[in-house]
């Protein structure tokens, strides 16, 4: 399940349970088409299963990248309490880069270290 939530100009989008690459798309084509927000915190450390392929993030950064109008780079912080997500997390910073997504990204263990980043 995803929820997604707008705090002091902070998207804050909660992963809990299971989620797949195609519900993680739609989560950040709803609030990119929403919000104009610049920063956005995707907390995975509820997510019980991420099912995702090596292939699903290499499709989902291409993708992304035709959802940006605009070249502002946004700050993203992607946070999660297991070895899996944050291994996915930084995988994926990978290919947002390779795919010239306009944003930061940043992987964290603990969504407090998360939010300082964001907040700096």
């Amino acid at each position: 399940m995803i929820s997604t939530k707008v705090v002091n100009g902070l998207i804050i989008v909660t992963v809990s349970g299971e989620i797949t690459a195609k519900e993680m798309l739609k989560a950040v084509s709803d609030y990119l088409a929403s919000h104009g927000s610049l920063k956005a915190l995707w907390d995975f450390s509820g997510a019980q299963k991420v099912e995702v392929t090596t292939n699903d993030l290499r499709n989902f950064a291409a993708e992304l990248k035709t959802h940006f109008k605009d070249t502002r780079g946004r700050k993203v912080a992607l946070a999660g309490s297991g070895n899996i997500n944050i291994g996915l997390g930084r995988l994926f910073t990978v290919f947002a880069a390779f795919a010239g997504l306009p944003n930061e990204y940043k992987v964290f263990r603990k969504v407090e270290h998360a939010i300082k980043w964001l907040q700096g």
